[in-house]
């Protein structure tokens, strides 16, 4: 998050270099677990290298990501659950974090044409996102989907 943030205020070049460089350390450091919270921050630099045209590295790391999300069975209902702390918002956020992956990973194949959309024959049965004031609520879509 501090690398993302850099990129919008104006520190030195150096400074921003560091904190990308920290936190692609952390996500390649093999003592990090490989659950969802990994997916989360490798999805957040995913956007980010994109984000700042850096494609090439962007694309590496989605690929990266695709086979963690499949290997922690992210595309599954079953992980927001098990995953979830017996918490329906966090069981959303879990749900989203596979919806905003399989959407990135679409537009990076539809808009730079770099990659092959791999998670779009992914079987996946993640139920789609509530609405927003539902999430924000956390107690109207516990009752329609818990």
């Amino acid at each position: 998050m501090r690398w993302i943030g850099s990129l919008f205020l104006h520190l030195p070049q150096a400074v921003k270099e560091d904190y990308y460089s920290d936190a692609y350390r952390c996500i390649c450091d093999p003592t990090t677990p490989r659950n969802g919270y990994l997916a989360q921050s490798m999805l957040l630099l995913v956007i980010g290298l994109d984000g700042t045209c850096s494609r090439d590295e962007a694309v590496r790391l989605l690929r990266r990501l695709e086979e963690l999300a499949i290997e922690i069975n992210l595309n599954h209902c079953s992980f927001a659950t098990t995953h979830g702390k017996g918490l329906a918002v966090v069981e959303e956020s879990w749900r989203r974090t596979w919806w905003e992956l399989y959407v990135v990973d679409g537009m990076i194949a539809g808009v730079h044409r770099v990659t092959n959309f791999a998670l779009y024959n992914a079987e996946a049965d993640v139920r789609l996102p509530c609405e927003e004031n539902e999430y924000l609520s956390g107690y109207s879509f516990a009752i329609v989907f818990g």
